[in-house]
């Protein structure tokens, strides 16, 4: 793997976009156009600043100034607030806007060898999920297919660690009787006004350190969620899945590889930055751990940088020779 030169570069396009953003400048556009001097006065900035700012965005498409006022582009419009276009993204991309902040902080969280502490208000926890659910979005259809494939008609799914939805609606899109949530409390008071009449999903608050919803799966999904924890925590919860498997169920685990590819590589620091134990986990930890639970692994399957991991406690069809890519 050759080091990628062209990343070493300072992200000017999300740095102007995002202080934009934090400003509140599309946000105060979208409901019309505005002289400059009207922004600047009802955003309370000096005006040569914005100035400068605002013909940059235009420069980059985002903004349109015409006659001395500023209006938000088409492109903008859709990317930002039109959630039926094609190229939307809300502003889920100011989670990797506050990330870099927290990124600037590396050099100290190696001298002490303790994380970023991070306070959330509602609003950032809210583009966290926003931005988690759209880097699913790619992914989801293939990732649910592949976990659904072989277990019975209409499965009972837990999804842990799945407060953006987004794979519980997929499970149910794609014919889950039922689908159990687990987040952490904060997580499932934001977002549970989202499912509304959504009665396939269930949401619960709560911590999987303290135990698992009660019930029996054909399947428990474990999204993203390995490289949060340390070993212990890793061990524990899959043997919590052990236990309230239905016979044949499965236990499907996507995540970051070790060793694997780029992205792989800086997510490690990216946990170091944000956890205490947490890292990426290299494909022998999750066998150990699989293995150790009673599970035999089915399938290691790339996603988009990423693998599902799939096994049962019931069949015996080791591929440790794939696991070992």
């Amino acid at each position: 793997m050759k080091p990628d030169i062209q990343a070493l570069r300072l992200p000017e396009e999300l740095l102007v976009v995002g202080a934009a953003a934090e400003m509140g400048i599309f946000h105060l556009l979208q409901k019309g156009p505005l002289f400059i001097a009207q922004v600047a006065s009802q955003l309370e900035v000096e005006l040569r600043p914005l100035e400068i700012l605002c013909e940059s965005l235009a420069g980059l498409g985002y903004l349109v100034i015409d006659g001395g006022q500023v209006k938000l582009s088409r492109f903008a419009r859709e990317l930002f607030f039109d959630r039926q276009s094609d190229v939307y993204v809300g502003f889920s991309f100011m989670y990797d806007y506050e990330e870099l902040k927290l990124w600037l902080q590396l050099p100290e969280v190696i001298k002490t060898g303790k994380p970023v502490r991070i306070k959330r208000a509602p609003e950032q926890l809210r583009l966290l999920m926003e931005a988690l659910a759209h880097y699913a979005s790619p992914m989801v259809e293939e990732v649910v297919g592949c976990c659904l494939r072989g277990l019975p008609d209409s499965p009972e799914v837990l999804d842990v660690g799945g407060g953006t939805l987004v794979y519980a609606r997929e499970f149910v899109r794609q014919g889950a009787a039922a689908v159990v949530v687990l987040d952490l409390p904060a997580v499932i008071k934001e977002m549970a006004p989202d499912i509304k009449q959504e009665l396939r999903i269930k949401l619960v608050g709560g911590d999987f350190r303290q135990g698992l919803p009660p019930g029996h799966y054909d399947l428990v999904f474990i999204g993203n969620i390995c490289r949060l924890y340390g070993e212990e925590e890793n061990r524990a919860l899959i043997e919590h899945v052990a236990r309230q498997l239905k016979k044949a169920g499965r236990i499907a685990i996507l995540d970051f590889i070790r060793g694997t590819n780029r992205r792989a590589a800086l997510f490690d620091v990216n946990m170091l930055i944000h956890t205490a134990r947490g890292r990426t986990w290299t494909f022998e930890h999750f066998r150990h751990w699989l293995e150790d639970a009673g599970f035999s692994i089915l399938d290691c399957h790339p996603v988009k940088e990423r693998y599902l991991i799939i096994a049962t406690v019931d069949k015996v069809m080791p591929c440790k020779e794939k696991c070992r890519r």
